[in-house]
């Protein structure tokens, strides 16, 4: 018959520690699918014969060498990795292998049926990562500063919490009414007629299918625009008042 597939999943869970004692927890997990030779020898591990000898199962590339922890709460925890079908994927994934080990024969262990798994470094890596056959799983963690307002509030203190809240404020209220200086210029015209007109025109042009008109007038509006003097001088020089 067909072989059905069989993946692997390995999670491993990192609990950081905050400034003022609370904690959060994040996962990262990575699935790899297994080749015939390793689910043969996954399944002699654990089938229910009679247990001898150690099994060992090489996997390449079944978890990442450095992850980065993110600072957002909830986030996953990302694997700074070469895509899957790269070759230079040992740059990042890091080989290791499953050992289904157990006791020595006619021991006491060995007669209660005991057995462990474990992790090794499938080969050493003379990289940068520097790990031996000797080693189990090992991962280099980039971790983000934790920002929370309890941390804020360790840091600085309260004094510096509330002068945080006034300056999002003022930068708030200073972003919707600090461009009314800006806007004068256009806000106080007191005979817009002229303006109307050369907009109206720009449509006639248009709907006519007057291009070259239809450009004209357009560019004469962005130099009026452009032109405070000549703006008031065509739009009048009084202000606007309000009769009570």
């Amino acid at each position: 018959g067909v072989a059905c597939p069989v993946q692997l999943q390995m999670k491993v869970t990192w609990e950081r520690t905050l400034a003022v004692g609370s904690s959060r927890t994040v996962s990262l997990v990575r699935t790899v699918g297994l080749l015939e030779e390793q689910r043969q020898l996954l399944l002699n591990a654990t089938s229910t014969s009679p247990l001898t000898g150690n099994v060992s199962i090489p996997i390449n590339g079944l978890f990442a060498k450095f992850v980065r922890l993110t600072s957002v709460p909830n986030a996953a925890p990302t694997a700074t990795a070469l895509s899957q079908g790269s070759q230079d994927m040992w740059h990042s994934y890091q080989n290791l292998t499953l050992v289904r080990s157990v006791p020595p024969p006619h021991s006491a262990a060995a007669a209660d049926g005991e057995q462990w798994w474990s992790l090794h470094q499938t080969g050493a890596d003379l990289s940068a990562f520097n790990t031996t056959t000797a080693d189990g799983l090992q991962v280099v963690v980039i971790a983000d500063k934790a920002v929370s307002v309890s941390a804020l509030l360790a840091a600085g203190g309260i004094i510096a919490f509330y002068a945080a809240v006034v300056f999002a404020i003022g930068r708030t209220v200073r972003s919707i009414i600090g461009g009314t200086r800006y806007q004068l210029v256009v806000d106080e015209m007191v005979d817009t007629r002229d303006l109307s007109d050369l907009c109206e025109g720009v449509y006639l042009a248009r709907h006519e299918g007057q291009l070259m008109r239809e450009t004209e007038l357009h560019e004469t509006i962005l130099r009026l625009y452009r032109s405070p003097e000549t703006l008031l001088q065509l739009t009048g020089s009084s202000l606007k008042r309000r009769e009570d």
